[in-house]
């Protein structure tokens, strides 16, 4: 009954728009899950076990800044995956592998966290979205996406797979920047919203940290 668990942690994530210039950069849009209640957590979009994995916002899992190693309870609110149930080993990026199908634990997840509210990229160009994050799993099989709606949370787009970051030397994660362009349609409209997805197939293969996110811009 071999039982790896995972953990990940994003960082900081950013709407930027360039104004004129390469260079010349504007942030429209910001949030560093200070505020919980602008999110809405936990929202299945496929199959989920059980045990299945969980979106959560507090510093279990603390923000720090891109190239420093992941710390818990800082004070600082992170968004990160989590696990849940009596197989659970601990708080924090930490998550459940599963039981490969053995039928003792059964933490198959497809779960999304989203942004609540519409954002508003009128008189806009040239969007990316940036955050600093944290996050191994098991790539291809127990991973992140960031997703995007253009239409006020109705429908949701795959933007990009989040690939794993570096660990530190004493197993924690490393905190990491990504900043990902947004396609042309999400400038220029008053309904972006902008999401997270957490899935992992319970094959109990993977390591920790899950996934952790912070200061979304």
């Amino acid at each position: 009954k071999n039982l790896k668990m995972k953990k990940i942690t994003l960082g900081v994530f950013a709407l930027v728009i360039g104004i004129n210039s390469y260079k010349a950069q504007t942030i429209v849009w910001q949030d560093d899950f200070e505020t919980p209640a602008n999110w809405t957590l936990n929202v299945a979009s496929g199959t989920n076990g059980m045990d299945a994995n969980t979106w959560i916002i507090s510093d279990a899992e603390g923000g720090v800044a891109a190239g420093g190693c992941g710390v818990a309870s800082n004070g600082n609110k992170t968004l990160h995956v989590s696990c849940q149930g009596m197989w659970c080993p601990g708080t924090g990026a930490t998550y459940n592998a599963g039981d490969g199908g053995l039928g003792f634990i059964d933490s198959e997840t497809s779960k999304r966290a989203l942004f609540a509210s519409n954002i508003n990229t009128q008189n806009t160009q040239n969007l990316s979205l940036e955050f600093d994050y944290i996050g191994v799993g098991d790539q291809g099989f127990d991973f992140g996406t960031i997703l995007y709606s253009l239409n006020g949370g109705s429908t949701w787009n795959v933007l990009q797979t989040i690939t794993p970051a570096p660990t530190c030397g004493n197993g924690q994660g490393q905190w990491t920047n990504l900043s990902v362009p947004l396609p042309a349609q999400c400038a220029n409209i008053s309904t972006l919203r902008i999401g997270f997805q957490w899935d992992n197939d319970n094959d109990g293969v993977g390591s920790d940290p899950s996934l952790a996110i912070n200061n979304v811009k």
